[in-house]
């Protein structure tokens, strides 16, 4: 959102967030020179220009607030305008002033600085953001020089990450492990993640360009599972027998059907609270800290509804960490839903295709994708038109039952 007037003391107080954004308000004094206000209630001076070259570029002032006032705002604004008529570029000048910057630098900054420019994203996403830069970008351009890296070398640095160059066995803690396998997923991931950053440092005035902007991405096959209504029974039955023999916590065996009754993600579920349950209505409300797709509600079946109530409230989450203490939530159940997938025959199965399979269950059985997408909590259509071919069953059904009915008659008129 944006506007134009002439910018006061008053009138930059006063000044709040657009709706659900940023708002941009230019100063009618000086050309290219506007008050950004963030979605946050933050506030800076900056300014738009185009270098010599034609290129546009987004040169932040400084924060409001001392010494950036609005009369010490526009006397840098044109300061850089008369660079600009001189053939330079004010953003180049700061880099070279600031001397150069290592991409391990950066990521640095990145990660710390980062958040405060993008208050909206969750933090969950920083920590894998954290994980793809450290343990893949970092070791491969963490020495290089930023404003040296080319599309070449983001091509290059996404081949070596699919390649498995990164892998890694990485001790955390004293009993922790990560396992970095690297793969195309995860390149694609990297790359994103990458991009990103490179952006930001572009805002920020550490680079002149993002590197990464025009890189092709490698493209990922969709390998989704999806259980049948036999595999389900498979599945329960090996839920109730590791329950039964003591091989799973009780408590693992609950996400894990959880899981298949609604749907959901997997740290929808592990990260469930008491309060988020509305037992009255059948439903789960997620803010949008928890959700992917932001704040959600999300209809629950009565046994689904079943499994939550018979849990035992320890905790302010439905599932709280079994050696953590209460304070903390499960975080993962890959040996518990290991030990269920081997039991059960479903080979590489992985938990996230309960969702999938959650998904192709209601389109088969004729429920329309846009009730699947609500059920879901997908923001894009786009996203749920994958269960699109899971809709010929019915349909044939359908096809049948009418060729049927025109068999009747034709036989009818034969007659």
């Amino acid at each position: 959102m944006e506007r134009v007037v002439r910018l006061s003391k008053r009138m930059i107080d006063a000044a709040v967030p657009a709706d659900g954004g940023e708002l941009w308000i230019w100063d009618a004094e000086v050309k290219g020179l506007f008050l950004r206000v963030y979605a946050t209630g933050r506030k800076s001076f900056a300014i738009k220009y185009r270098t010599p070259q034609g290129r546009q570029r987004l040169h932040t002032i400084g924060p409001v607030g001392s010494p950036w006032t609005i009369e010490l705002a526009r006397k840098e604004a044109l300061d850089v305008l008369v660079e600009l008529t001189k053939g330079h570029d004010p953003q180049e000048r700061r880099a070279a002033e600031r001397g150069a910057m290592m991409v391990g630098t950066l990521i640095d900054a990145y990660l710390s600085e980062g958040p405060i420019d993008k208050p909206n994203k969750r933090g969950s996403t920083w920590v894998i953001d954290r994980s793809n830069l450290d343990r893949h970008v970092r070791p491969l351009l963490g020495q290089k020089r930023a404003d040296a890296i080319t599309a070449k070398d983001c091509a290059d640095l996404q081949r070596a990450i699919a390649m498995g160059r990164t892998r890694a066995d990485v001790k955390t803690r004293s009993r922790g492990r990560a396992i970095v396998t690297g793969g195309k997923g995860t390149a694609v991931r990297t790359m994103i993640t990458l991009a990103a950053m490179f952006n930001w440092a572009v805002k920020r005035g550490f680079l002149a360009e993002n590197p990464a902007r025009n890189v092709t991405r490698l493209k990922l096959d969709r390998q989704e599972r999806f259980l049948s209504s036999a595999e389900f029974e498979v599945l329960f039955s090996a839920i109730e027998a590791c329950e039964q023999e003591s091989s799973i916590h009780a408590s693992h065996a609950a996400i894990i059907r959880l899981l298949a009754y609604t749907g959901c993600r997997k740290s929808e579920i592990l990260g469930l609270r008491w309060s988020e349950v509305d037992a009255d209505r059948g439903a789960i409300n997620l803010p949008s800290v928890r959700s992917k797709t932001g704040a959600k509600r999300i209809p629950i079946s009565s046994r689904a509804l079943a499994i939550i109530q018979a849990q035992p409230q320890v905790s302010d989450h439905v599932f709280p960490a079994l050696r953590d203490g209460a304070s903390l939530h499960t975080i993962g159940l890959p040996k518990s839903w290991n030990k269920v997938r081997q039991r059960a025959g479903l080979g590489e199965f992985r938990l996230h295709d309960l969702r999938h399979s959650f998904a192709s269950l209601a389109v088969g059985a004729g429920e329309s994708l846009y009730v699947v997408q609500r059920a879901l909590g997908h923001s894009k259509a786009s996203t749920t038109e994958r269960y699109a071919h899971l809709r010929d069953d019915p349909v044939r059904s359908m096809v049948e039952r009418v060729g049927g009915m025109i068999d009747k008659a034709a036989a009818g008129a034969e007659e």
